[in-house]
């Protein structure tokens, strides 16, 4: 098996210490959410037509949600696994049904965050939120259960947030393309 170089190994724990857990976070969760505006926009599911170009400004809006996003995620994952300690099925299962309870909470943010960053008023932007309601609770529905159990079942708790972030690569594209369509 092939190791490491050592200033990467020294990177890689101290990234995932207590002490700088939540920069690691919160700059992979800013990081992989713009990602997934840049790959949602590639893809062309959008509503622009082609002619307009890129709009770097649009996933920097996105992005900038990891500064939430990434601090909300880190905590909730430190309070359900203070509060919920075991890895029994049952365990497992508490976890999962706690975390879908709450992905309204962080949906809700994103959307919202994302369209205040745009310029529109709060009440604007939970009116969005609401009318985008269904759609983002039917990508929930058929992403985060079977993710989550993943995670609580075989994930130690100091890699739950980049390893939720790395599977919001691909929900994050979809995410984008809900709100922006």
């Amino acid at each position: 098996m092939m190791s490491c170089p050592k200033w990467i190994e020294t990177f890689l724990k101290r990234a995932f210490s207590q002490k700088y857990l939540i920069v690691t976070n919160t700059v992979s969760c800013s990081s992989l959410l713009g990602a997934g505006d840049f790959l949602q926009q590639k893809i062309g599911w959008s509503t622009k037509s082609g002619t307009e170009g890129y709009d770097w400004k649009r996933t920097a809006r996105v992005a900038a949600l990891g500064l939430v996003l990434g601090p909300m995620n880190h905590h909730w994952y430190r309070l359900l696994d203070g509060r919920i300690r075991g890895r029994t099925g049952k365990d497992i299962a508490t976890k999962v049904a706690a975390d879908f309870a709450v992905s309204p909470i962080f949906a809700c943010t994103f959307i919202t965050g994302v369209a205040v960053l745009e310029g529109k008023g709060p009440s604007t932007a939970l009116m969005e939120y609401r009318n985008k309601f269904f759609k983002i609770l039917t990508l929930d529905v058929c992403v985060w259960p079977p993710t989550q159990v993943f995670n609580f079942w075989l994930v130690p708790p100091q890699g739950r947030v980049i390893y939720i972030s790395t599977v919001q690569l691909l929900y994050n594209v979809f995410m984008s393309y809900i709100k922006h369509t």
